[in-house]
């Protein structure tokens, strides 16, 4: 062969192959320590990114409300949307991980609302 690795020395890498995406572990080329990725980064900034879009959801609505920006029906069906979307999502495939993304669109809705749609940038 080409001097590259066989299939079998492939396979004797992979442990767990076949048990879900989870439980995949691969090890080093040589040795049995495993191969792990550091996936902290990643899910520390898509918490920072969910707890952004829920503080900000809540102080958009209060301030919709506290400015008379949004009236109490308004707010019934924001709150009611935000409910819907707690409880219903977990039922949907992968739901739960899109809630902080439901979330947000829930902000950009109540951005429009609250602003008139004029959102000035400079």
């Amino acid at each position: 062969m080409n001097g590259g690795p066989d299939l079998e020395e492939i396979l004797s890498r992979i442990s767990g192959a076949g048990a879900g995406p989870h439980k995949l572990q691969v090890t080093k080329p040589g040795t049995n320590e495993p191969a792990v990725r550091n996936t902290l980064v990643g899910s520390v900034t898509s918490g920072i990114a969910a707890l952004v879009a829920h503080v900000t959801f809540w102080l958009l609505l209060a301030y919709g409300w506290f400015w008379e920006d949004l009236g109490p029906v308004a707010v019934a069906v924001f709150l009611g949307l935000w409910t819907a979307g707690f409880f219903g999502l977990p039922y949907v495939g992968y739901g739960s991980a899109l809630f902080p993304s439901y979330v947000a669109i829930l902000d950009v809705v109540l951005v429009f609302l609250i602003f008139k749609g004029d959102v000035r940038l400079t």
